[in-house]
């Protein structure tokens, strides 16, 4: 069985530390990503809130539609 060289070492920690830097620019990307979808899940959440509330002031929001407003105004 032939025995590893150094130079064959060397090559293949080059290579793995090229494979690591490859998953650790996806990671990032990943989080970049998630980051924005975060985002946009909070601005349809509060958008959908909008609604809502403008259907609840204009008095058109059937008592059971699963509307996030409180039925009771305060105030």
């Amino acid at each position: 069985m032939p025995q590893l060289t150094e130079t064959e070492i060397n090559i293949r920690k080059q290579t793995l530390e090229s494979d690591l830097q490859n998953v650790k620019d996806s990671l990032n990307k990943l989080d970049t990503e998630r980051t924005n979808l975060v985002a946009q899940h909070h601005a349809i959440s509060g958008a959908i809130q909008q609604c809502d509330l403008f259907l609840t002031e204009l008095k058109v929001v059937p008592v059971d539609t699963g509307s996030s407003i409180p039925k009771n105004k305060k105030g």
